[in-house]
């Protein structure tokens, strides 16, 4: 089954699939935390959920550090080739080691377009691996025609 956590931008679904995960106590994935420099608000660090471990996945296009690594630009953000790579391997790995359920933060914009974290979820669908994932309410019926959803997955909403 597929649940999908649904809400607007800053409502909470990135907690919300971090106590489910806490709350389960097993499962494996891939989450994107806020991250705060002097208290303002500069990017996502993408975060493994078996291990804690963590890279910078992006920034503000205004805000990217001297040296960054950017693979492309989306929206507001500019994306880090080696935190997405990162984010990727370590979601696929969990994917490959069939963890369950497998944390998924989150299905958007990049998804929509076959990026970031849209591979490692069709291969959980196919493994019919049970799947945590956050989406934004604007996106949903794009996420779910996307990936053939329909009839497939129970919306929870945040």
């Amino acid at each position: 089954m597929v649940y999908l956590i649904v809400g607007e931008v800053d409502v909470g679904k990135t907690t919300k699939i971090k106590e489910i995960h806490r709350k389960i106590g097993r499962g494996d994935g891939v989450i994107l935390e806020k991250v705060f420099e002097n208290g303002q608000f500069v990017g996502y660090d993408a975060v493994r959920l078996k291990s804690g471990e963590r890279r910078r996945f992006a920034v503000f296009k205004w805000m990217k550090p001297l040296g960054w690594d950017e693979v492309f630009q989306h929206g507001r953000f500019s994306f880090s080739k080696s935190g997405l790579a990162f984010a990727v391997e370590q979601l696929e790995d969990a994917v490959r080691s069939a963890a369950e359920p497998i944390f998924i933060d989150e299905l958007g914009g990049l998804e929509l377009e076959d990026k970031a974290f849209a591979h490692a979820f069709r291969l959980a669908l196919e493994k019919g691996l049970e799947i945590y994932a956050t989406c934004r309410t604007s996106l949903l019926q794009a996420i779910i025609k996307k990936f053939d959803l329909a009839g497939r997955c129970q919306i929870l909403k945040v």
